[in-house]
């Protein structure tokens, strides 16, 4: 059975996710790699390193509060009993 990335592996939605996490992964390691040199963090590479948490944050509650609309107009599209 050969595995194919592209029809097997990740979604649109996870891929796009995924890169987000390597992004701010390394943009983390960056930090502490010229924290350790300098011992202090640039203003524009604090900004970037909190930019990409605060995107992987708005990505994941935005992901949620469709999960939870859906769920709900799910529920009030089904059936309506004895009415």
């Amino acid at each position: 059975m050969k595995f194919d990335f592209w029809k097997d592996g990740f979604s649109l939605d996870e891929s796009k996710q995924s890169m987000m996490m390597l992004l701010a992964f390394i943009c983390t390691i960056f930090a502490l790699v010229v924290y350790w040199r300098d011992s202090s963090i640039g203003n524009n590479l604090a900004n970037i390193v909190q930019t990409c948490l605060y995107s992987i944050a708005g990505v994941t509650s935005v992901k949620l509060a469709t999960g939870a609309y859906n769920n709900k107009n799910n529920d009030n599209n089904g059936d309506m009993g004895d009415m």
